[in-house]
């Protein structure tokens, strides 16, 4: 055994191994691909478009303010089969707006309670509500936080059979026993509280003032941030009169903007699920919800989450030189070979794991063929 860092060879290895495991990790990056409906790791740079016509019919309602660019929805998502796109523009009520609101209060629910109020007779088989931007922290990260592929992938079929789908897989922030609702916060919640979750504060008033009839329940709690899909049967589960009470509600308010949309944020599962509590397994979302599944469910998937977080800490401990002091030349070659098993394996498990739901998907198109 040598020093491999005063071995030409070696170093020259070392530089190969390290844009090696660059190469790799940027294949990763890009290595997703549809296939019947499931996403399976190919190195491929762009998804191809889905073979699989809709079960359902959908709208997808986008909430907008007119100086953001959402050229995104209208170039990805204009000829996706049986999707029709209905984009609020929140602070435009003219003429020139095709979809608009009354006010532009209580940020993306304005929109979202003024479509449902202006097409309670003609709704689609389901909803997709979203926010303005394509890629934004709180999309899904299997899905490369892009909206796009959220709306493209969501199995609509889950909205249907559920009534109410959170798009978001991913728990924090929202769950779980995220906030307790008091009509008395001095005493209950805390300065950190209080900052870091302002509408645990007014959330219990509000309440009441949008449910009187229903006791203040002990726990709201869902996966933030007021993404979701709700069926035709489920939104009209209540009367349009409620939704015109909930939007008067807002309009009225004496609440701030934000503070008002929060509040929604974390009612619209009882509003559309009846369910004061909605925090699914992350990886029951992502496989029921969009197709993405993994052999041994929860497990698998964090089992899948440690691999690339060991990877990404391999990479920055190479780039770094953190680890350049005690790794040997036969150690930095067999990295490499780690890497491409890491790979490897994750490609076996996500393939296996989703054999059965691309089935499912063909065997439902047959269905609806015969049908």
């Amino acid at each position: 055994m040598f020093d491999f860092l005063r071995s030409r060879s070696a170093l020259i290895a070392a530089f190969t191994t390290f844009f090696v495991v660059l190469f790799w990790e940027q294949q990763r990056r890009n290595a997703y691909s549809v296939a019947n409906g499931s996403y399976t790791i190919e190195i491929k740079s762009k998804p191809p478009p889905s073979p699989l016509q809709p079960q359902h019919s959908r709208t997808l309602v986008v909430a907008r303010k007119k100086d953001e660019n959402v050229d995104w929805i209208e170039e990805q998502l204009q000829n996706e089969p049986r999707l029709t796109l209905a984009v609020y523009t929140v602070d435009d009520n003219t003429t020139a707006a095709a979809y608009s609101v009354p006010a532009n209060r209580g940020h993306e629910a304005m929109p979202y309670l003024t479509h449902i109020i202006n097409y309670y007779d003609e709704l689609d088989d389901v909803t997709i509500f979203m926010h303005s931007h394509r890629f934004a922290w709180h999309n899904n990260d299997l899905m490369e936080d892009d909206a796009v592929l959220m709306v493209k992938k969501l199995r609509t079929e889950k909205a249907v059979d559920k009534g109410y789908m959170n798009l978001r897989c991913h728990q924090s922030p929202g769950c779980p026993s995220y906030i307790s609702p008091t009509l008395d916060p001095t005493p209950s919640i805390s300065a950190v509280d209080a900052l870091n979750t302002p509408e645990a504060q007014i959330i219990g008033q509000a309440w009441t003032a949008l449910f009187p009839d229903v006791a203040l329940p002990s726990t709201l709690s869902q996966p933030c941030c007021g993404q979701f899909a709700a069926s035709k049967s489920a939104i009209r589960a209540r009367p349009r009169g409620d939704y015109v009470f909930f939007r008067d509600w807002l309009l009225t308010t004496d609440l701030e903007d934000k503070l008002s949309g929060r509040v929604f944020e974390y009612v619209y599962q009882y509003i559309f699920g009846n369910t004061f509590e909605y925090c699914p397994e992350i990886s029951s979302c992502y496989c029921e919800g969009f197709g993405i599944c993994f052999e041994g469910g929860e497990a698998g998937y964090w089992e899948y989450t440690n691999l690339k977080e060991w990877r990404a800490q391999l990479i920055d401990e190479i780039v770094t030189g953190e680890i350049e002091n005690t790794i040997t030349e036969d150690q930095v070659m067999g990295l490499e070979g780690e890497i491409l098993n890491v790979e490897t394996d994750m490609a076996k498990k996500w393939n296996l794991a989703t054999a059965s739901s691309s089935q499912d998907r063909d065997d439902e198109r047959e269905s609806s063929k015969a049908s």
